[in-house]
């Protein structure tokens, strides 16, 4: 449970010297309750569920519908994009409604049981399609609608369950306790999924490959919904965050792309979505054609892996608390670039060393797990300290949503790749061209981005002693002391309530906008704004055409109807990102329209931009 100050009598009041009762931690307006072994239990518990999906999900889908329900490679790769992007696309509306939800349950409880009841209806359907639809429409129609479906609730849950959990503590190492029992829940989960799954292939309990994904799926969506009601009615929300005024979601969107810390980690985390893919998707095309293994080895495969990920965060734990979150993701990149270079000279039958490689990459995997979620607990704080707000579901979001349209790239190209070099799942072998393509993709091209990632990385300013310096500096200007950012060493001032408003009314507009504002007034304000949402709208709409044009009658498994495929797919992500710049700027309008009829005196407009600069 989570008290503040004026609910809990032991708390001491904010500004004095007064140390908190042991096992509280006193915040600027706030004690928080230190989160217990058994809250940090409950919050993980669900996570064996969730996880355990990642078997089914990584190593059987894209294959299933391929090679099994017939699905032509590129027409996945379409369904697949358009599931993601509209994913991506709700995962900030949902982060800004979550941070708006006032109820007595709190606001993230209310959306968590429906999302995961819903999630779980529709990623059973995803795995049980008809045998008796059509592989090249009703197939690609039923993956598409299911993908899609499965994301929407997946997102109405995660994105709440998300923020909750960077609420439960303010505490540097205490996130990483926390986050580290959700991973430990999480590879555990996938350990005795990818058992399970073995168990059933190697005994044969279900020859049929349909018959044994959907009792397999069934059971774990069922185990899910369950497993979530623990930490629902367990878990009490910190209630001083719902009392505290929202930050409107433009301008929102605008603090967060000038936080330093947060640009390195939503870049790494561009890049690494992209590597992070790729070898989960290819694996069972790399196992069964360049190692030339039958089914079950990516079974096997797959749980060295996670087995190595379970055994690794305590490991990552360690280190992280003696050397640093930042140290123990450089250490990790850096196996995965060892790694990916062995894997790209392995051959056929090299079973023992896949399975080392696999271990490894496995090994490192584990610490992104804790560390990334409790890295970004950090980077909220220092948003709180530069705005005055905390955005954990919003900040969760935009984070989740911008890797997500990269990775759709990595989700889809790849498989549009394969259909162009010459795919075809019904020969035993493939062609010289396809195996290099498996080859390149599954352990080249991810070099390159683990690469970028390390040389970004080291640029992370928020270590222990600066996150430190962080909390203080939020403590002083809620006390209405001026402090100092401990990152870019600037001054910073309590700001009145009347000088907020207009500051985050003010970040509505670019600092391009503002000084036209400065130099002419309101006047064409509104114009520009609309231009921006006619232009983003027809880049948008052109896409959506151009894809649907491209398509017609280009729906074989022919090589140039797979590369009108995958550049369909390619163009869908166009669409989706181009819709989410449309909808950024309609919100603006109305910003816009106030400014025009009263626009903000010019000295103010001066001394914001001054700020921002």
């Amino acid at each position: 449970m989570v008290e503040t100050a004026m609910t809990d009598p032991a708390a001491p009041k904010p500004g004095t010297s007064e140390s908190p009762p042991s096992g509280l931690i006193k915040t600027k307006t706030a004690v928080w309750e230190k989160p217990t072994k058994m809250v940090k239990f409950a919050y993980a518990f669900p996570y064996l569920a969730v996880s355990a999906i990642a078997a089914p999900m990584t190593i059987e889908l894209k294959i299933f519908y391929t090679d099994t329900v017939l699905v032509p490679a590129g027409l996945l790769a379409l369904a697949t994009a358009i599931a993601r992007a509209f994913d991506a696309i709700t995962d900030p509306v949902m982060g800004w409604i979550s941070d708006r939800t006032r109820t007595r349950w709190g606001r993230r409880k209310p959306y968590v049981l429906p999302g995961v009841f819903g999630s779980a209806l529709f990623l059973w359907l995803m795995f049980s399609p008809p045998e008796d639809l059509d592989p090249e429409r009703g197939a690609v129609f039923w993956a598409g609608a299911t993908f899609c479906l499965y994301y929407l609730f997946h997102t109405i849950w995660i994105v709440p369950y998300g923020g909750w959990g960077m609420e439960l503590s303010p505490d540097y190492d205490d996130r990483t306790s926390l986050f580290g029992y959700r991973a430990f829940a999480a590879g555990l989960g996938v350990v005795l999924s990818f058992l399970t799954l073995y168990y059933i292939k190697f005994n044969n309990i279900f020859p049929d490959e349909r018959e044994m994904l959907t009792v397999f799926v069934g059971t774990l969506c069922i185990l899910m919904f369950i497993f979530f009601i623990l930490p629902v009615f367990k878990i009490k929300e910190n209630p001083e965050f719902a009392t505290r005024k929202q930050v409107p979601l433009i301008p929102g969107i605008r603090a967060a792309l000038r936080n330093h810390p947060f640009r390195v980690m939503i870049t790494v985390f561009m890049l690494g979505s992209i590597s992070g893919t790729l070898p989960p998707l290819l694996m069972p095309y790399f196992s069964k054609y360049i190692l030339d293994l039958d089914a079950m080895y990516r079974v096997i495969f797959g749980l060295v892996y996670v087995t190595a990920t379970l055994v690794s965060i305590p490991v990552w734990m360690f280190v992280s608390r003696v050397f640093g979150k930042l140290h123990v993701w450089v250490i990790a990149i850096s196996i995965g670039i060892i790694t990916s270079i062995i894997l790209f000279f392995i051959g056929s039958g090299q079973v023992i060393l896949m399975g080392i490689l696999e271990s490894f990459r496995g090994f490192a995997v584990g610490s992104l797990m804790i560390i990334g979620p409790a890295m970004m607990a950090d980077i909220i704080d220092y948003d709180e300290l530069r705005t005055g707000k905390r955005r954990e579901a919003q900040f969760g979001a935009f984070m989740a949503m911008v890797p997500k349209f990269i990775a759709i790239f990595a989700a889809t190209i790849p498989l549009a790749v394969l259909g162009v070099v010459g795919y075809d799942p019904t020969l035993s072998s493939q062609t010289p061209d396809t195996l290099f393509a498996i080859r390149g993709l599954y352990a080249l091209l991810p070099i390159l981005f683990h690469i970028i990632a390390l040389l970004i990385i080291i640029k992370y300013p928020i270590s222990r002693k600066v996150h430190v310096a962080i909390r203080k500096g939020i403590d002083d200007l809620s006390r209405g002391d001026q402090t100092t950012d401990p990152i870019s060493g600037k001054t910073l001032l309590p700001v009145k309530p009347e000088d907020e408003d207009t500051t985050w009314f003010l970040d509505h507009f670019s600092v391009k906008e503002l000084k036209k504002v400065t130099e002419k007034g309101g006047q064409g304000l509104v114009a520009r704004v609309f231009r921006h949402v006619a232009a983003c709208a027809f880049v948008c709409v052109s896409s959506i055409v151009y894809t649907v044009w491209l398509l017609q009658g280009s729906l074989s498994r022919g090589a140039d109807d797979q590369m009108k495929q995958g550049v369909g797919a390619c163009l869908v992500v166009v669409a989706g990102l181009a819709l989410t710049m449309t909808l950024f700027h309609a919100f603006r309008v109305q910003a816009a329209k106030k400014m025009a009829a009263q626009p903000v005196s010019a000295d103010v407009i001066k001394n914001h931009i001054v700020n921002l600069l």
